[in-house]
């Protein structure tokens, strides 16, 4: 292969054609990765939040057992499709309040030493929060949220940002 014996304006052809490939090809790669770790960290940080905020205002229900209040301020997150189980524990190790407890086994939402679960094909990350009430520690909840919707949203992105690079090569 002789670079040399071509004219100047192929030489510069060939080489923009490289020089565009080469940026697609980056983009291709790095991109997409880029926005999976900035939507996966946006999602930790809503799940962790929403996981403490509940946290706090359940707390006089853990304490007084007050069941049904309970269930009224967990409605709101049980009617949120991403949720996929919770539990609220008292400090006893007792079982105060659940949501989806079959899955509840399933994922070992006790276990710690990893975030994430795959159950039936789904993703789930887990987290966990202590309920406090004056300072003293009186339960725990633990809530596993699906992280579908997130994956569906980055195979789109993945997708578009390959059309993009296609249609730029």
């Amino acid at each position: 292969f002789r670079f040399r014996n071509y004219s100047l304006k192929t030489r510069l052809s060939l080489l923009f054609l490289i020089l565009v490939g080469s940026i697609s090809l980056f983009i291709l790669i790095y991109v997409p990765s880029f926005l999976e770790q900035q939507a996966y960290g946006a999602i930790v940080n809503k799940v962790q939040t929403l996981t403490k905020l509940t946290a706090l205002s359940i707390s006089p229900e853990l304490l007084f057992h007050d069941n049904e209040e309970m269930e009224n301020d967990l409605s709101g997150l049980k009617l949120n499709p991403n949720v996929k189980y919770i539990i609220v524990i008292e400090d006893s190790y007792k079982v105060f309040a659940s949501y989806n407890p079959h899955v509840v086994i399933d994922v070992d939402y006790k276990n710690s030493s990893y975030e994430l679960f795959s159950y039936m094909d789904e993703l789930i990350y887990k987290t966990d929060a202590p309920i406090y009430h004056d300072r003293k520690l009186i339960g725990h909840i633990y809530l596993g949220y699906s992280l579908s919707q997130l994956q569906e949203q980055v195979w789109e992105s993945r997708k578009t940002i390959t059309v993009v690079c296609l249609i730029l090569f």
